[in-house]
C-alpha cells in the first residue's frame, strides 16, 4: 500500500535529481574541452532527458497516493473540504505518532502504523470523491425546482453528505488517538518527574485486538443461540435456560444468605466479648 506521504526514496525523483546533477557535469567538461558550442549542444540534450524524465515522474506520481504540491489521490484532485479534511487527520495522526514516540518504550507506533495508514489511504480516497462530487455540485446547486437538474442535484447532496460523514468519522478517531496518545505523554513526563519506574506491564496491541475480537465474537454466539432458541418450538431450550438462571439465584441467593450469617456470628462474638471485658 503507498503511503500518504512523499517518501525520499521516490525513484522519478532520485533519478531526476541524479541526472540533473550529470548534465550539470557534463556542460562544463564539455565547455573546457570542446568550447561553448559543444557544451551548448549537450546541454540542450541534457534538458531534454531531465523532461522526459520529470514526465515519467509525474505518471509514476499520479498513480499513487501523493500529497503536498499535487494533493491528488490516483490522479484525482483533492481540494477544498475534501483537502481541508485530509489533511486535518493527516495532522492529527502526525501528532499521536510524536506522543507516542516520546511514551518509554511500552508501545512503538509500529504496532499500529500499517491501520493508521489503511485509515489515512481510504481517507484520501473520500476526499477524493468528495472534491469530485462538490466540483459537480456546484453546477447545479441554483438549479430551479422540478428540473433534471434539481433530481441531479439531490442525488450528488447524498454522495456529498455521505462522503464528508465517512471523512468526519476518520476525523473523530485520528482525534481519539491523538488525545489518548497526548494524555499518556503528560501522564508519563509527570510520573517521571516525581521519580517513579514508568516500566509497567501491558498488553500488546495484538493481544488487545485479539481480545477484542473474541468478545465480538462470543456476542455473536450469543445472538445465535437467542435466535436458535426462538425457533425451539418444543420450548426445551427456553427451558434449560430457565432452569440455569433459576440455578443461578439460588446460587447468588444462598451466598448472599451465608454472607448475613456469618456478619451476624461475627457481630454476636464482638458483643460477647466486649460484654466479658466488662464484667471483668
Amino acid at each position: 500500500m503507498a503511503r500518504f506521504k512523499r517518501v525520499a526514496a521516490d525513484p522519478g525523483h532520485e533519478l531526476t535529481v541524479g541526472l540533473t546533477a550529470l548534465v550539470a557535469l557534463a556542460v562544463i567538461l564539455a565547455a573546457v574541452a570542446f568550447g561553448p558550442p559543444v557544451a551548448i549542444g549537450a546541454g540542450v540534450l541534457g534538458i531534454t532527458a531531465i523532461l522526459g524524465v520529470g514526465i515519467v515522474e509525474h505518471r509514476f506520481d499520479s498513480e499513487h497516493l501523493v500529497s503536498g504540491i499535487r494533493q491528488r489521490f490516483k490522479g484525482e484532485p483533492i481540494t477544498g473540504e475534501g483537502l481541508q479534511r485530509l489533511v486535518d487527520i493527516s495532522d492529527r495522526f502526525a501528532f499521536a505518532k510524536k506522543k507516542v514516540d516520546e511514551l518509554p518504550e511500552l508501545l512503538e507506533w509500529d504496532e499500529i502504523d500499517a491501520t493508521v495508514e489503511a485509515i489515512r489511504w481510504d481517507a484520501a480516497r473520500h476526499a477524493a470523491g468528495l472534491s469530485a462530487t462538490e466540483a459537480q455540485w456546484v453546477d447545479v446547486k441554483h438549479a430551479p425546482l422540478g428540473t433534471p437538474q434539481e433530481v441531479l442535484k439531490d442525488r450528488l447532496t447524498r454522495r456529498r453528505e455521505s462522503e464528508q460523514k465517512i471523512l468526519m468519522q476518520y476525523q473523530r478517531t485520528a482525534d481519539r488517538l491523538m488525545n489518548k496518545a497526548a494524555d499518556a505523554a503528560a501522564a508519563a513526563t509527570v510520573a517521571a518527574e516525581l521519580g517513579y519506574d514508568l516500566h509497567v506491564a501491558v498488553p500488546s496491541a495484538a493481544a488487545t485486538g485479539a481480545v477484542a475480537e473474541l468478545d465480538r465474537v462470543i456476542e455473536r454466539l450469543d445472538a445465535l443461540t437467542d435466535a436458535w432458541r426462538a425457533l425451539d418450538a418444543s420450548t426445551d431450550l427456553r427451558a434449560a435456560q430457565l432452569h440455569a438462571e433459576s440455578t443461578d439465584r439460588d446460587r447468588i441467593a444462598g451466598a448472599e444468605a451465608r454472607r448475613l450469617t456469618a456478619e451476624l456470628d461475627a457481630r454476636s462474638d464482638e458483643q460477647r466479648a466486649d460484654g466479658t471485658g466488662s464484667v471483668g
